[in-house]
């Protein structure tokens, strides 16, 4: 009688970060912990209210832990020399404080003569919404990177790098393609149109709603994928089914 053979593991399986619940215990803790008072490594210091209950839903799966995130952010900024800290904000707005009037009151103030000849470069900038999120498994990230795409986040990706005796650091990197960029000075000398300023701030706030709607679509579809009791208890959180 042939002995029954023990099935080998799935292949996305093994690759897997041996040391992911020890990472994953310290970067949920550190996103708890983050607030004004208690910044993080961020130029802002504390994670976007905005997607403060998509990470909550995304680090109570056990698969799952975010390691960096924005919701999207409309900039002005100057360049002033080379290196870190190098960088001048004049303006930047989230979602939720983000304004066509704001924008437009902060061009024209930035249009003034005196203006100009402090900041030579500046660029006027949309930054969508971006999620790193490391995986247990391979496997995992799969279905996470699935799921974005789905989500009509197409421009996401799946990254992999060995780490020795610790095994893999698995990362997927949720992202679309709605940026937006573009001078505002060169060389001190303004070259967007005054009359322009109300036209790039509807484009902008376009782009603002677009990306709320697809955040939108990623946390419903992350929930009807992951779904918890009602407690929201980790160990209760499981696969829906398969994409």
């Amino acid at each position: 009688m042939p002995r029954n053979k023990i099935a080998p593991p799935d292949a996305l399986d093994v690759i897997s970060d041996l040391k992911f619940d020890l990472e994953k215990v310290a970067a949920v803790h550190d996103l708890c912990s983050s607030s004004a008072e208690n910044p993080d490594s961020s130029k802002k210091g504390t994670f976007d209210a905005e997607i403060r209950d998509l990470l909550e839903v995304l680090n109570r799966i056990p698969h799952f832990v975010s390691t960096s995130s924005c919701s999207g952010r409309v900039i002005l900024f100057s360049q002033e020399g080379s290196g870190k800290g190098a960088c001048r904000w004049h303006f930047v707005r989230h979602q939720n404080d983000f304004t066509e009037d704001s924008l437009v009151d902060c061009l024209r103030d930035f249009a003034e003569p005196a203006k100009l000849a402090e900041n030579v470069d500046a660029v006027l900038k949309f930054e969508p919404f971006i999620l790193h999120v490391r995986c247990r498994t391979l496997a995992d990230a799969q279905i996470l990177h699935a799921l974005s795409v789905q989500a009509g986040f197409r421009n996401s990706g799946i990254t992999i790098r060995r780490k020795g005796k610790e095994g893999f650091a698995i990362h997927v990197a949720v992202r679309c393609t709605l940026h937006f960029e573009m001078p505002v000075t060169l060389g001190g000398e303004l070259i967007v149109s005054p009359a322009s300023f109300l036209k790039l701030a509807a484009e902008l706030r376009g782009k603002m709603d677009r990306n709320a709607a697809l955040i939108l679509r990623f946390f419903d579809a992350l929930k009807v994928k992951f779904r918890s009791d009602g407690d929201g208890n980790a160990d209760a959180i499981q696969a829906d089914g398969d994409l």
